[in-house]
C-alpha cells in the first residue's frame, strides 16, 4: 500500500494542524505498516510555507520519502489546482492520499482520500477568523463532505459538530485520540531566554494570540488575581489575527510588569514553562481539540480550562472546568490552586494520569486500520 501524507503545515510556524500531522505522521512511519509513505511538502493551493522544501518528520524510516516541494507558491498551486484525474496521473501507484490542512483534493477515479477534520470554527464562530481563512477552511470541509472516502476527526465534539452540518455516511468517520508531543522525560527543559530572571511564581497560557483564545478574558481575571497574589502571567503564543493591539491592552490594564508574552518559545522552553508554572490556564472560547491542554496534562500541570466545545472531552475530571466568559468564576478557581498546595498537587497527578490515556501510537493504529479498510 502506498500512502500520500500531507505534512505541508509542519514547519517552524506550525500550530494545531501542523502538530497533528507532525506527530501522527511520525507514529505512522514508526509503525511501518505500509509499503511506502510519501510525505507531501506542499498540499493544496491555499497554504504556503516558503521553506517547504526542507520539511521532514523526526524519524528515520525505510518507508518514508518526501515529494512535491516547490520554490514558489505559483508552481505549488498550479500542481494542486489541477483536476483530480491529472493529479492522480502524476502520482502513479498512489493508493490513498491523506489531507491534514483543511484543503481537500478533487475527486479522483481510483485514489482514496482520507481527510483530517480539525474543527468547525468557521461554521460555528466565523467571527474568530479572517475572511480568507474562513473561505479556505469552509471550502475544504464542504469539499471533504462531498469527496472524501473517510473522515477522521480529532474529537467526538468536532465529529458530531460536522455531522450536524453535513449528511455524511457515519460508517466512514472515526475519532482519533490525539496526544501530547511531550512525554515526562522526552525533552530537556530549558528556562526561556526571554523570561526575566525576576519572574518567580507564574501562571501559564499557551496558544496563538487571536480572539478565539479569549486572552481578553484571561487578562480580566488575572488583573483581579494580581491584587491578592504575587504572581506573573506568561503567555506563550505567536501573534495571530484580529488582535493587533494586544500589547496595548496589557498596558491599559496596568499589567505590563506582570505579563510576559513569549512569541517564539522553543520546545525545550515550552516544556520548562509547563513543568514550572503554578497553574495552566486555557480559557479558549472554542477548540476542535485543544493541543495545549493535553501538553499541559502530560507535564503534570494543575489546570483551569473552559467548559466549552471539546475541552471537557480532553480534560475530563483532571482539572477545573470554568465558564470562560465569567471572570469571577475563573478567579475563584485559580485562587484555590494558589492557596491549596495539596489540592494543586493532586490535580497535577490526575492530569498526568489522564494524559497517559492518549497516545499517538493508538491514533496511528486507528488510521492504519482505516487505510486497510479502504484498500484491502
Amino acid at each position: 500500500m502506498k500512502i500520500g501524507f500531507d505534512i505541508s503545515q509542519t514547519g517552524n510556524g506550525k500550530a494545531g494542524c501542523g502538530f497533528l500531522a507532525y506527530s501522527l505522521g511520525s507514529a505512522l512511519a514508526v509503525a511501518q505498516e505500509m509499503e511506502e509513505m510519501v510525505c507531501f511538502r506542499t498540499f493544496g493551493s491555499d497554504w504556503w510555507d516558503p521553506e517547504n522544501q526542507w520539511l521532514t518528520l523526526p524519524v528515520s524510516s525505510s518507508v518514508v520519502r518526501y515529494a512535491l516541494g516547490y520554490e514558489n507558491h505559483r508552481d505549488a498551486a498550479g500542481f494542486w489546482g489541477q483536476p483530480g484525474e491529472l493529479i492522480e496521473a502524476m502520482l502513479p501507484d498512489m493508493d490513498i492520499i491523506h489531507s491534514n490542512n483543511f484543503w481537500c483534493l478533487p475527486r479522483m477515479p481510483r485514489v482514496k482520500q482520507v481527510y483530517t477534520l480539525h474543527d468547525m470554527t468557521v461554521f460555528e464562530c466565523p467571527e474568530y477568523s479572517t475572511e480568507p481563512n474562513r473561505i479556505a477552511c469552509a471550502n475544504g470541509v464542504a469539499r471533504a463532505a462531498a469527496w472524501a472516502d473517510f473522515i477522521v476527526a480529532n474529537s467526538r465534539f468536532t465529529l458530531d459538530n460536522f455531522l450536524d452540518y453535513f449528511p455524511f455516511d457515519k460508517h466512514r468517520v472515526a475519532v482519533i485520540p490525539l496526544a501530547s508531543r511531550f512525554t515526562a522525560n522526552s525533552i530537556d527543559a530549558v528556562r526561556p531566554k526571554l523570561l526575566h530572571s525576576k519572574v518567580g511564581r507564574f501562571l501559564l497560557s499557551v496558544g496563538t494570540i487571536e480572539p478565539r483564545k479569549n486572552y481578553d478574558g484571561l487578562l480580566e481575571a488575572f488583573q483581579v488575581l494580581s491584587r491578592s497574589h504575587d504572581v506573573h502571567l506568561v503567555i506563550a503564543g505567536r501573534p495571530g489575527w484580529n488582535m493587533p493591539e494586544f500589547q496595548s491592552v496589557v498596558i491599559a490594564r496596568g499589567l505590563i510588569n506582570r505579563v510576559t508574552c513569549l512569541y517564539a518559545a522553543s520546545d525545550e522552553e515550552l516544556c520548562w514553562l509547563y513543568r514550572n508554572c503554578a497553574a495552566f490556564l486555557c480559557l479558549s472560547l472554542w477548540e476542535g481539540f485543544g493541543m495545549p491542554v493535553i501538553e499541559a496534562m502530560s507535564q503534570g500541570c494543575p489546570i483551569v480550562a473552559s467548559a466549552v466545545s471539546s475541552i471537557p472531552e480532553v480534560l475530563g475530571h483532571a482539572g477545573i472546568l470554568v465558564d470562560p466568559t465569567h471572570a469571577e468564576g475563573i478567579v475563584v478557581a485559580v485562587d484555590r490552586l494558589m492557596r491549596d498546595s495539596p489540592y494543586c498537587t493532586r490535580l497535577g497527578i490526575a492530569a498526568r494520569e489522564r494524559a497517559n490515556l492518549f497516545e499517538w501510537s493508538t491514533a496511528a493504529g486507528i488510521v492504519n486500520d482505516i487505510y486497510r479498510e479502504l484498500v484491502p
